[in-house]
């Protein structure tokens, strides 16, 4: 049969989907396939034995070394690939717990599908260090041949999440841990279809209504799978999932052109890695992200480009707290185990000479200069990057937006420069502070023994969106009134930069200060102009005049600002809502053109708001 490579090419025409979107074709059975689709009868065969391993065993690895040889066509050998497992609450109580039943290979080139009884050949739920039994390592060398191949395309719809469900299920069985050449159906179906709604693709039943033109029964997807014999109606069910994979593949390719799929495919081609865990791993599974799959067995999921090197494979490590690696394949380590203020001789920091030099706009780039005498090359720092402050071993770094009176969003985090930028005012929560015995509030220099302190922290700070400064070692203190009124979950902190006298001839740091100075000047310019006696004034034209140019101008806070103390609003109640109720009101009484206008631009913002 493998000899009759001709007959694998052949291309049968189907009719074009029914131009009516509501009626379908007639429902597909597997003999509407073979002779419609196929062109000839497929033969089904039902794998539960040894002797049906060993033979399909001999068949993939024949199909393996068929498929190195030169071909014409990158679709030349394309097998479909589908998984059944008894439908979680239906038949059992237990939690997802059911490994797959039943794994179903559809070889096109040998007009063969192999359903593959796994409820029957396998012991499922062991851990990935249990050794296979002989029937199991007979159908891991059979599967292996397939699934490592690069030259024998694996596709199906969402059909890594059954390879993840086959790895999970069976952990010890090494043939399931990596695939290689598969191609996700779906994604397919968005690049060659690009204007047809998801909502058209979203499934294996309604791709094949928009392709082939036929309707997909999906009766039996919810039946007993674990319930020997399976009947008629499941088995041809089982056949069909994965035998029209394959088929889709190939029309839709036909329909794209082959110059486009060669362009598409290489792109589409991915590679898939499982390390299965089981629930006991539970620092392994957050660090790694593993999802959990079936039962108490999760799963750490990589995929690639086949054709691009492999990434290394994901592990904790093996001291703890060390370096590990992520499901990228990327090394890193957590902030708090690495040091950035002593190097290994003693002799002091290497970033020292960038106090008071612009480092850049990210973070990243902050902590990888604070940390680049004690990281590898190859290691990358974990933080999170969107904190205020990144833990070391030795010290913590804090990011601080400089104080922009100029800006229309005011900070959660109010800082303020003192002493003429000596100090400067900083925001803890109170679960971080943890009363000053945190972790965090060790490393700013609280809790440990009187006289001991040391400037163990490092500031960073920008103005607005800019560049962040490094502005060197500093001290931590808590002021006499250490909170925030109205915000009882902040403790508030006094900075002082211990590098200051350094800083201050530095003309990135001078850059900061000026634009503070600068900005308080503008602010209170502002405020003066828009400085109104209100008691006086609000029931005067002038003042529903200047409230709606305000609002024309696009000052619609400070305008918000004045009717509601106009209207005497108590400061509890005064939203958004109130502000412009207000607003109307004031407005109510004039016919001025721009009152007029100011009023339609308010409900215009009502209505954006959900205000109406």
């Amino acid at each position: 049969v493998l000899s009759n490579s001709a007959a694998t090419k052949e291309r049968v025409k189907v009719r074009s989907p029914p131009p009516n979107a509501s009626s379908y074709g007639p429902s597909l059975t597997l003999a509407l396939f073979d002779s419609q689709l196929q062109g000839s009868a497929t033969d089904v065969v039902f794998v539960d034995t040894e002797d049906k391993l060993e033979s399909m065993s001999k068949t993939f690895s024949d199909l393996q070394s068929l498929s190195t040889e030169a071909h014409d066509d990158i679709l030349d050998f394309v097998i479909g690939i589908d998984c059944e497992w008894r439908p979680t609450g239906m038949y059992s109580d237990d939690f997802d717990g059911n490994s797959v039943a039943l794994l179903q290979i559809s070889v096109p080139a040998l007009r063969t599908i192999f359903l593959v009884d796994t409820y029957a050949l396998l012991r499922p739920g062991l851990s990935q260090s249990d050794a296979m039994d002989r029937t199991e390592a007979l159908l891991s060398e059979a599967i292996t041949a397939i699934f490592q191949a690069t030259t024998i395309i694996k596709t199906g719809f969402h059909v890594p999440t059954d390879f993840r469900r086959l790895a999970a299920s069976f952990p010890h069985v090494t043939a399931f841990r990596e695939v290689n050449a598969v191609v996700e159906l779906s994604t397919l179906a968005r690049k060659v279809h690009p204007a047809t709604s998801r909502n058209s693709i979203g499934s294996l039943q309604r791709l094949t209504r928009l392709v082939l033109g036929f309707d997909v029964s999906k009766v039996q997807q919810c039946s007993d799978w674990q319930k020997r014999p399976l009947t008629r109606a499941q088995s041809e069910y089982a056949a069909l999932d994965c035998a029209l994979p394959p088929r889709l593949l190939g029309e839709m390719a036909e329909g794209a052109g082959r110059a486009k799929m060669e362009a598409i495919l290489p792109q589409l081609l991915s590679s898939w890695r499982f390390v299965i865990m089981d629930s006991d791993c539970q620092e392994a599974i957050t660090v790694l992200k593993a999802k959990r799959v079936v039962g108490s067995n999760f799963a750490v999921s990589q995929s690639w480009l086949t054709n691009k090197p492999k990434p290394a494979v994901p592990a904790m490590p093996t001291e703890r707290g060390g370096p590990y690696i992520d499901k990228s394949g990327i090394a890193r380590i957590a902030s708090h185990m690495v040091k950035i203020h002593a190097t290994s001789d003693g002799s002091g920091s290497l970033w020292d000479n960038n106090v008071g030099e612009v480092i850049g706009k990210s973070k990243g780039k902050c902590v990888e200069m604070l940390a680049s005498h004690s990281l590898r090359n190859d290691i990358r720092l974990e933080y999170n990057p969107r904190s205020g402050f990144v833990p070391f071993q030795d010290g913590i770094v804090l990011f601080v937006n400089a104080p922009n009176p100029n800006q229309s969003r005011r900070s959660p985090y109010p800082n303020e420069w003192l002493d003429n930028g000596r100090v400067l005012t900083w925001y803890l929560r109170d679960k971080d502070w943890g009363g000053g015995k945190s972790k965090t509030a060790q490393l700013l220099g609280f809790g440990g023994p009187t006289g001991s302190k040391k400037p163990s922290a490092v500031l960073f700070v920008r103005s607005a969106n800019g560049e962040f400064v490094c502005c060197g070692r500093c001290f931590a203190s808590v002021p006499v009134l250490g909170g925030l009124p109205g915000k009882r979950n902040l403790v508030k902190l006094h900075i002082e930069l211990a590098d200051w006298d350094a800083l201050n001839e530095k003309p990135a740091f001078s850059g900061i200060m000026s634009d503070m100075a600068n900005g308080k000047a503008d602010a209170a310019e502002m405020e003066e102009a828009n400085v109104v006696d209100v008691a006086e004034v609000k029931d005067s034209a002038s003042f529903q005049e200047r409230l709606a140019c305000m609002v024309i101008e696009g000052n619609v806070v400070d305008a918000l600002r004045f009717a509601l103390e106009a209207s005497e609003t108590n400061p509890k109640k005064r939203t958004i809502a109130a502000g412009i109720g207000c607003l109307k009101n004031l407005f109510a009484r004039s016919n001025d053109a721009n009152v007029l206008r100011a009023v339609e631009i308010l409900d215009d913002a009502a209505a954006n708001l959900g205000l109406l």
